[in-house]
């Protein structure tokens, strides 16, 4: 197992929008930093995975988590 490369993630963050208008289409772009390039042979894996989080808004008109609501899928593994 490679210790350099195990479990690093790289987590993007977009502005919460509601669920009752249509949103701009957005683009992630996710780097893989080159000081790791140097490390993956055959027998790492990388997997690609999305996470969707629903909220509603709070008193403040704040976004709020809405509990057991969301969604995840694996893209790629490689």
């Amino acid at each position: 197992m490679n210790g350099f490369v195990n479990g690093s993630i790289d987590v993007k963050y977009t502005d919460w929008y509601s669920t009752n208008r249509q949103i701009p289409a957005q683009e992630l772009n996710v780097n893989y930093e080159n000081k790791y390039i140097s490390e993956l042979t055959d027998d790492i894996s990388l997997i690609l995975s999305i996470c969707v989080e629903f909220g509603k808004p709070g008193f403040d008109n704040q976004p709020v988590e809405v509990k057991r609501a969301g969604c995840a899928k694996v893209l790629g593994v490689k």
